[in-house]
């Protein structure tokens, strides 16, 4: 009797400790996620902006925390994986939307490019993004891309924004490229017949270890006054399947400013988008390519690329400026003749040299080669950016001439300059002696070749 009374209190008090377990655990993760999430809370003007504003630039760094594959979920009750899958099983992406994802080197942007092109009321915004965020315990992507979503919101401030609207619009025009093209696009709705989308004057490309002179070059073309297609940060994350950088540089770009580097080489969209420039050419015989280069690394260019002018930027050179031959190359007389002094300043720090010197061949014989012909060799195998590089296009006989001895020593070395001659005591006079013997025997057996024969009888 008494052990089933016993047994009756038991079994109540144990479940209540139990359910006082829980809502402990549930109190303190509140209590965790609200302190965290302190620092990471967005505005509400920002929560209700659509998905698809987010830029290229966003996505890509939403790839790098993302992409990586977390082992451990998040705590009870929710089990939330903490990589890209968490982000996809929020989603909620159909079966060949996954293989898509899966396919994507970038599996995080293709998760949002794909997540901010749902139509009408179910239309996603930044909001719901960042709740999913939450709830995969991800304060660390919060904390680190909240001011560069900030930044992508206040591009797009003066856009109408209608819930689903936008992203038909999207849907319907293929053409649109950027929150201009789209600004554009919505003022003519309703018209008979769309006005004609602005020209861009440049298309930057480049590769990633040339970020931060890039960022440079953009900020100061558009401070010149010309209007520039940046990528990373124009194209968004709804923009990014229905409009094409090939459709911007064979129909609305004056030129292409492709910062050549190692990783650029190694991009096969950006070679892709230099061989547009050459059918351009062939085809109109409009050459709209201009490559600039920056880093002092020696490395194998394409063949569309190797043998074209380049402009290499150098702040230490005083007698050609890179800002005037850039715009000049744009054959607008108008901002060559505004450009001020300030505009001209060549204030981003020199590229640093090369550090590691090029080992010499094994071979003794190939070496020592003749100065000139190995360095044609060298520059037939491997394009080696001089600093004489950059100068206008009157001074290209005097570069290709001049770059093969305005090298620094490792270029020499590359090369395979002659070793220097020997400068120790006596031996110089002791080929001077042997050079004035030979020039003797040669001078006397002339003078013998020549020498009247004698007359008869003599």
């Amino acid at each position: 009797m008494i052990e089933s009374n016993l047994c009756d209190f038991i079994v109540p008090y144990s479940k209540l400790i139990k359910v006082d377990q829980e809502l402990i655990l549930l109190l303190t993760k509140a209590q965790k996620l609200g302190k965290m999430d302190q620092d990471c809370r967005l505005d509400d003007s920002v929560h209700l902006k659509p998905l698809w504003v987010l830029s290229l630039g966003t996505l890509d760094r939403f790839g790098n925390f993302l992409n990586n594959t977390k082992t451990l979920r998040t705590e009870e009750p929710d089990r939330q994986l903490r990589d890209w899958r968490g982000l996809q099983d929020q989603a909620k992406l159909s079966l060949e939307q996954r293989e898509r994802v899966k396919a994507s080197k970038n599996k995080a942007g293709e998760i949002i490019s794909i997540w901010s092109r749902r139509p009408g009321d179910q239309a996603i915004t930044i909001g719901q993004l960042w709740r999913a965020l939450t709830r995969m315990e991800r304060h660390d992507v919060q904390r680190e891309l909240q001011k560069q979503i900030l930044r992508d919101c206040e591009g797009v401030k003066n856009l109408n924004f209608q819930s689903g609207e936008d992203v038909a619009l999207l849907t319907r025009r293929g053409d649109l490229l950027t929150v201009q093209d789209f600004q554009t696009a919505q003022g003519d709705q309703g018209a008979q017949q769309p006005r004609e989308l602005p020209q861009i004057d440049a298309l930057v490309l480049y590769g990633q270890e040339d970020e931060a002179f890039v960022e440079y070059l953009v900020t100061r073309m558009e401070k010149i006054g010309l209007k520039v297609f940046f990528p990373p940060r124009d194209l968004r994350a709804g923009m990014i399947e229905h409009a094409t950088r090939a459709d911007i540089i064979a129909k609305r770009c004056k030129k292409v400013v492709a910062v050549i580097s190692p990783s650029f080489c190694q991009d096969n969209k950006n070679i892709h988008d230099v061989d547009i420039t050459t059918i351009i050419y062939l085809k109109n015989r409009q050459r709209i390519l201009l490559p600039v280069v920056y880093t002092r690394k020696r490395f194998d260019m394409p063949p569309n690329l190797e043998g074209l002018w380049k402009l290499a930027y150098r702040p230490e050179r005083t007698l050609i400026n890179f800002w005037d031959q850039l715009i000049k190359s744009f054959e607008n007389e108008k901002l060559l003749k505004g450009l001020k002094a300030e505009d001209k300043k060549m204030d981003f720090p020199s590229p640093p040299d090369e550090t590691g010197a090029p080992t010499q061949q094994a071979n003794s014989s190939t070496a020592h080669t003749p100065f000139l012909a190995t360095a044609a060799s060298a520059n037939s195998s491997t394009s080696t950016i001089d600093d004489t590089s950059n100068g206008p296009s009157i001074f290209n006989t005097q570069s290709s001439t001049v770059s093969h001895f305005s090298t620094t020593s490792s270029e020499a070395a590359l090369m395979g300059a002659p070793s220097p001659p020997n400068h120790e005591p006596g031996k110089m006079k002791q080929a001077y002696k042997s050079l004035k013997n030979k020039f003797k025997k040669t001078s006397t057996k002339t003078s013998d070749k020549y020498k009247a024969p004698p007359e008869p009888g003599s």
